[in-house]
């Protein structure tokens, strides 16, 4: 299966550094205009279908890219942002991000998702996928970024999601 991963256009948060977790933020204009230039991008890629965030920032994205084609969207739990917990709403300053995104610290904190669980959670979907014919659309968020990498090989569960993040609405295809 041909997977083209990708990540939301651009918010309000995402412009001032702010985490978002499960925030529910939309997009702000840059964003728009992003998701337009990755739709472009994409016009020559056939999907079967996307599936997408159930949040508003990748939906609004997936919308974008999708629009003026006959493919369904699926909103997938499973593909939601990691739940920043106690850290949603400071900047990447206010606490030890390397940490928080550290796979091998593996960390339980008292409100934010433990990333060996979200990694296990965005796995979990992947597998649905593996062994299946077609492509497919995902549209999701930096921090799932960070276990689709590992999964598909372009990185290690070790490295730091600060190392590999994708810009707002980039792209990145791979084979399942």
């Amino acid at each position: 299966m041909k997977v083209t991963f990708v990540r939301h256009g651009q918010t309000d948060w995402n412009k001032q550094g702010k985490q978002q977790g499960l925030a529910d933020i939309p997009l702000n204009e840059t964003g728009m205009e992003q998701a337009r230039k990755t739709r472009e991008l994409l016009k020559g890629e056939q999907f079967d279908c996307a599936y997408c965030s159930p949040l508003m920032r990748a939906r609004q994205t997936a919308n974008i890219i999708c629009e003026g084609r006959n493919i369904p969207i699926y909103l997938e739990q499973r593909l939601i942002e990691r739940d920043m917990g106690e850290f949603q709403g400071m900047d990447w300053t206010q606490f030890d991000s390397r940490l928080f995104w550290d796979y091998t610290a593996n960390i339980q904190y008292e409100k934010a998702e433990n990333i060996q669980q979200f990694f296990a959670r965005v796995y979990d979907f992947l597998d649905t996928l593996k062994g299946k014919e077609g492509s497919v659309l995902l549209v999701a968020h930096g921090g799932v970024f960070a276990p689709v990498s590992s999964y598909s090989g372009r990185s290690k569960k070790e490295d730091n999601l600060t190392d590999i993040l994708l810009a707002n609405a980039q792209a990145y295809q791979f084979e399942l």
